[in-house]
């Protein structure tokens, strides 16, 4: 298991990131991903997006836990998400 950051872990689904962090939508969106609403981020990794977009994954990682540790950082903050479970219906 690929972990370069302390949240963001590297075999994580795009849409489970996105689900649990939403204010990573603007790190993809910032590195022209175009993941938000691609059917396919549900079984794309991190690391497969990262590849497919030709993009430096630990680059990538930074950005997104930056906006992961900017967000928890504030007390009580609405953008956090409980972790997605394994059992939840994509539906």
């Amino acid at each position: 298991m690929a972990v370069i950051a302390a949240s963001v872990d590297t075999n994580l689904l795009v849409d489970d990131v996105i689900r649990r962090w939403p204010q990573t939508v603007a790190v993809f969106i910032r590195h022209r991903m175009k993941c938000i609403g691609c059917p396919f981020g549900v079984f794309h990794s991190i690391e497969h997006a990262c590849e497919e977009h030709a993009l430096e994954m630990a680059a990538f990682v930074a950005d997104l836990e930056l906006a992961v540790e900017a967000c928890a950082s504030k007390p009580n903050s609405a953008c956090l998400q409980p972790e997605p479970s394994a059992d939840v219906d994509r539906e």
